[in-house]
């Protein structure tokens, strides 16, 4: 970690209690034990405080380990009664407190009515096996040691649902809880419960640590940071305590989120985001959220005189382009006859035309090729010159890009906005982390 990243979060950190809930258990960061002390936490190996009581169960068949954590799930009895009628052999070290935090967070995913569980299919298992091992293949051995059994259980009014847990087997046949595989869990879960304080305490500099560890300050990841904040105060109805656990494997953990309206006003009824070890042992957010085209970039600019916008209406009407007033920006078209501009029908001609820096395609009226007026359905932007409403133009750079939309990478730089008069979609073309054109293109709702 470097130490100009230390020195930021002290500062900004300095007066903010940080408390970081793990299932049952609470760890507390004062003023002077802030983000930078839980990270190192996290990132260490997670154990549990010295326990007072001391495993000394009897070895279980795989059922009877199964049974056992399906009950201490369900919190039948205290917690470490359970722990206390499994061997330490097959606790493989596992904590008194480890096991306690395991079993909390297993809740977050498997409430209402516990009522049964069953054996994972052989093939979602070997399915599931082949994506751990790709995701972190230090630890293939004890995946391809692993078994997995479904606990059903059903909330009130509402059908079964199933949560996978793994189990591990050893080479003697019997089955155990890999502290390994545990640990990993808890290390994911503490990074999640940090990510969504964050999150909560509308901290874009803490988050934006959690991001990239590597370079929190940068513009493109702190964007990235306050452009979630914003998202989750604005769009996500659920509480972060409210978010149901979907999934729990060495490699990642995931959460549903309810009640979604997304950026371009459509609703969801949930979305999910995960939390993934990589194979260098980092920790990473995989927070998605689709960028919606600004409407400041419909328009189109030539050295910041207005061209024309797409989409744009006026009185229930689409607003035409006028080439004469166009054409006092850019000059003529390099080329305007009947190779490039043809009958559409209904006496509406389909017009592409190169301007030098500008590429068009008109649907309109066409006046024997000397001017023509009509809307504009694409536009490709190539030179230096043109650019959009919020100033995006060739030769800029991909980080320059991002700072307006932190997850345009996610979408393949594509975006889009719908109106009433149609959708627009923009899409960005890099060459060497460089915007190289910008491709607009317009599909109306209805003819003109």
């Amino acid at each position: 970690m470097h130490k100009n990243n230390h020195r930021s979060l002290r500062r900004h950190l300095s007066m903010m209690l940080v408390i970081v809930f793990i299932m049952s258990g609470s760890i507390f960061f004062s003023g002077c034990m802030r983000i930078s002390s839980a990270w190192r936490e996290i990132t260490g190996n997670i154990r549990g405080a010295d326990d007072d009581v001391m495993a000394v169960g009897q070895r279980l068949s795989e059922i009877e380990l199964v049974q056992l954590l399906t009950n201490a799930v369900r919190g039948d009895a205290e917690l470490p009664a359970y722990y206390n009628s499994i061997s330490v052999r097959q606790l493989d070290g596992l904590t008194l407190d480890e096991f306690q935090q395991y079993i909390r967070f297993l809740r977050r995913g498997i409430s209402g009515d516990v009522h049964s569980f069953t054996v994972m299919s052989e093939s979602e298992l070997i399915q599931n096996q082949e994506d751990m091992i790709a995701a972190v293949p230090q630890f293939q051995e004890l995946i391809e040691a692993s078994s997995a059994y479904q606990i059903i259980y059903r909330q009130s009014g509402k059908s079964d649902e199933k949560f996978a847990v793994y189990f591990q087997q050893a080479e003697d046949g019997s089955v155990y809880l890999s502290s390994v595989w545990i640990r990993q869990i808890l290390k994911l879960n503490a990074y999640a419960t940090l990510y969504f304080d964050a999150i909560d305490s509308s901290d874009t500099e803490a988050l934006a640590y959690l991001l990239d560890q590597s370079n929190p300050n940068s513009p493109v990841i702190l964007a990235k940071a306050e452009f979630l904040i914003d998202f989750y105060k604005n769009n996500i109805s659920s509480r972060t305590s409210e978010y149901s656990l979907k999934s729990a494997r060495v490699d990642n953990i995931s959460y549903d989120q309810f009640g979604i309206v997304n950026l371009d006003g459509t609703q969801s009824v949930s979305r999910t985001v995960s939390f993934h070890i990589d194979q260098q042992e980092q920790l990473n957010a995989r927070d998605k959220i689709v960028n919606v085209l600004n409407v400041e970039d419909l328009a189109v600019y030539r050295n910041d005189q207005l061209l024309f916008t797409l989409a744009e209406r006026d009185d229930d009407r689409y607003v035409r382009t006028w080439s004469y007033r166009l054409e006092q920006a850019t000059g003529l078209p390099f080329e305007h006859d009947d190779g490039n501009c043809k009958p559409y029908g209904d006496g509406v001609s389909l017009m592409n035309l190169v301007y030098n820096g500008l590429k068009i395609s008109v649907q309109g009226d066409c006046q024997e090729h000397k001017s023509w007026n009509g809307i504009v359905r694409s536009a490709s932007l190539i030179d230096t010159n043109y650019h959009t409403g919020s100033g995006l133009r060739p030769g800029m750079s991909e980080d320059e890009l991002l700072v307006r939309y932190p997850f345009a990478a996610e979408s393949g730089y594509r975006l889009r906005f719908a109106s009433a008069g149609g959708t627009v979609s923009m899409n960005v073309i890099l060459e060497n982390k460089t915007i190289d054109r910008i491709e607009l293109s317009f599909i109306p709702l209805e003819s003109y």
